[in-house]
């Protein structure tokens, strides 16, 4: 299996972090317009544009779909992109995670945080995950194995994060609640 095809490059630093469209750089930050001409240079098959989310088909067959999501920039009013992720196909293997996180580790070095679960067997049990964080922006791995797999809950994701736009992205949803009571 090759790396590189599973798993995108990631870099923990806001100008160059790159998500997985077709090979392409999509930056955190980058306008909506900005990513959709992206998306329409790529050839991207579209799943959903719902709201500020934008969903799109698995670049590589290891990858069941990517999505973005999108926030209202305060400077000028403009949606930018604050999360990327990318979903693996069901289910994903042990190994499958241990080699996309030795591949970021390779390249960020020792997680921030990491964590996960072992049976008496020593097989993988439970939520595992690595995370790679820096002052502006957050990588996250993240997967769980269950005794019975469930394919709703149990899939590998990979997420990137800019921290500063997620926190507009949370004001903005609690004010849309507040407005709904």
């Amino acid at each position: 299996m090759h790396l590189e095809r599973i798993l995108p490059p990631v870099c923990l630093c806001l100008a160059v972090l790159t998500a997985p469209v077709h090979g392409s750089e999509v930056r955190l930050g980058m306008t909506r317009a900005e990513f959709g001409q992206v998306l329409v240079a790529n050839g991207s098959r579209l799943i959903s544009d719902v709201s500020n989310v934008v969903a799109v088909r698995g670049s590589v067959p290891e990858v069941e779909f990517e999505r973005y999501k999108f926030v209202r920039s305060p400077l000028d009013s403009q949606m930018v992109l604050w999360q990327a992720s990318t979903v693996y196909r069901f289910p994903a293997s042990p190994a499958m995670f241990d080699s996309v996180a030795a591949s970021l580790e390779a390249q960020h070095g020792v997680p921030t945080s990491s964590r996960g679960e072992f049976d008496r067997l020593g097989k993988p049990f439970g939520l595992h995950e690595r995370v790679w964080q820096d002052a502006v922006t957050t990588a996250q791995l993240a997967t769980r194995w269950e005794a019975e797999p469930q394919l709703a809950t149990d899939r590998m994701m990979l997420s990137r994060t800019e921290l500063r736009l997620a926190l507009l992205a949370r004001a903005s949803l609690a004010r849309r609640d507040r407005k709904r009571r």
